[in-house]
């Protein structure tokens, strides 16, 4: 308990809470914080019990994809060292981009998440019916584990974009109401 009060992100809560309360102070809007906090308008705590579930699909998703790709690099490596090497980096990516979300759930970790899982969605789809053409001429065949790695990031992206939707939300939420944190 000791650890988890003290853990930087609790310590980070603690402090986001403190200034919001000394702004609202600053600004003579504390009464208005309060009735928003007493409606359950509480900022900090809806937006991140708002982005919870969507933050689960996308994490989930990224790391269901990158485990994929990690099981899969030998036998790309055995085709090609690019191929491999393309595996190994989109699975390090999408492993360090889940530890980066769940830190810091930022609009631009949000829009890489999208972008890069999309194009991963692209790529999937151009090597299953026209091939690639530098190196694989042949179309390759749809198999179970590239369905699920490729639904995975299709789960991704829709989470990243679940995010980025109720963020833009709250914050007209938020400017509509006349209060500013």
């Amino acid at each position: 308990l000791v650890l988890a009060l003290l853990s930087p992100l609790a310590i980070r809560r603690r402090r986001a809470a403190l200034t919001e309360l000394r702004e609202a102070a600053a600004t003579g809007n504390l009464v208005r914080l309060a009735e928003l906090r007493a409606a359950g308008h509480d900022q900090a705590h809806h937006k991140t019990d708002r982005l919870r579930p969507a933050l689960r699909v996308a994490v989930t998703g990224s790391l269901v994809a990158a485990g994929v790709h990690v099981a899969v690099c030998p036998e790309h490596f055995r085709e090609a060292l690019r191929f491999g090497i393309f595996f190994l980096l989109i699975s390090l990516f999408q492993t360090a981009w889940c530890v980066a979300v769940v830190r810091s759930q930022s609009r631009a970790l949000f829009l890489l998440g999208v972008v890069v899982n999309a194009g991963c969605v692209v790529l999937w789809a151009i090597t299953r019916t026209v091939g690639l053409p530098f190196g694989l001429s042949e179309v390759e065949a749809i198999g179970i584990v590239d369905v699920v790695a490729t639904a995975a990031e299709v789960a991704t992206v829709f989470g990243c974009v679940a995010c980025l939707g109720w963020s833009l939300r709250l914050r007209a939420q938020v400017a509509v109401s006349g209060w500013s944190a």
